[in-house]
């Protein structure tokens, strides 16, 4: 975990909504260099994978969501795509996920497991997982329920923060314990009369934080927008993909309770996040459901930006994908996709 993260200015009070404007800079929208397509490799297809969902570094090892399945994760050995073990099982209790959206490595042969559907991190020890000595789970925290955070990291040892529909402040920030410390940073933006909720949902998206400095940001499903935050919630500025466009829904009420509405017009932005280096590595799509029936929530770029906004790199795949993770020294790229076969690849990154 990042002990080096020290979070200063925090606000104490819960619905503090951040007292510095996050700014889109046009001068920064310069010429990203387009590399050749990246050639991937499978690195693993066995029949242990159903549709996997999300894929993390951790070490020697990559993990791997396939929710609902048997078995909830993968590990392969990132060396020689060997399939170590499954883990982990559909349902409630302790090792059991209703869905599994994030892996976050600690830097000590652990990682982060968050599922939303149970508001739930599970600190999974990947050591123990593979050596058969017992019970791998060490830590569980949960967050508040009501409050709905869809993603969640952790900053520092002490300090989470998530993601989600929240009537004030884009991001929340919770203790060591899952209570809510405060809520920060502005609201997306949003017609009159969009409940705050439903403009959230509309603009959610990967959160991710920086390696070792003290910063976040938020890849926008339904945008080509990144937005980059202190880890303490005050925004730093509002970078911007090719196209500049915004969600496209509408409110409707269901049971009650306004909810974001969705149809084929609906484009995808930012499907995946990751955070490796001094780099911020986007998925990106650019399609509507119209465009890409059933497959626009696959990306078929890769968008690198620097942590001030700055889009450099363009990587075009061979593929469509799902998700994406990053090796710590940025040259392997690792996806996740559904067709023809599932399976986990591997690309070898430029160098610069």
């Amino acid at each position: 975990m990042l002990s080096r993260l020290a979070v200063a200015g925090l606000c104490l009070a819960a619905g503090c909504e951040g007292r510095e404007a996050a700014t889109e800079d046009a001068a920064r929208r310069q010429s990203p260099s387009v590399a050749d397509t990246l050639r991937a490799t499978v690195l693993f297809d066995g029949e242990a994978l159903g549709r996997p969902q999300s894929v993390g570094v951790v070490g020697d090892w990559l993990l791997v969501s396939d929710v609902p399945r048997p078995h909830a994760l993968h590990v392969i050995r990132r060396s020689d795509g060997r399939h170590l073990k499954s883990w982990g099982r559909e349902g409630g209790g302790p090792g059991e996920f209703r869905n599994l959206w994030s892996i976050q490595p600690d830097g000590r042969g652990r990682a982060w497991l968050y599922d939303p559907g149970q508001t739930r991190l599970t600190l999974l020890d990947l050591p123990t997982l593979l050596a058969d000595r017992g019970d791998p789970v060490r830590r569980s925290v949960n967050l508040r329920a009501d409050l709905m955070p869809m993603t969640a990291v952790w900053v520092s040892d002490t300090l989470l923060m998530s993601s989600g529909m929240f009537a004030r402040g884009r991001l929340a920030l919770f203790d060591a314990a899952g209570r809510l410390k405060a809520t920060a940073g502005p609201l997306p933006p949003a017609r009159e009369g969009v409940p705050p909720a439903v403009a959230q949902h509309a603009y959610s998206g990967t959160l991710v934080r920086h390696p070792s400095r003290p910063l976040v940001a938020i890849g926008t499903r339904h945008a080509d927008r990144v937005e980059i935050y202190h880890a303490d919630g005050r925004p730093v500025r509002v970078a911007r993909g090719p196209r500049g466009f915004e969600p496209v829904y509408e409110v409707q009420v269901r049971g009650g309770v306004p909810v974001m509405a969705s149809g084929g017009e609906m484009r995808f932005g930012y499907v995946d996040l990751a955070a490796a280096g001094e780099h911020l590595y986007g998925l990106y799509s650019g399609h509507s459901r119209e465009e890409r029936p059933g497959r626009a929530s696959f990306g078929g770029e890769v968008h690198v930006f620097d942590w001030n906004g700055v889009l450099v790199h363009v990587l075009p795949l061979d593929h469509l994908a799902l998700a994406l993770a990053v090796s710590d020294d940025e040259r392997t790229l690792y996806t996740v996709r559904h067709d023809p076969t599932p399976a986990v690849l591997q690309h070898a990154l430029p160098r610069e």
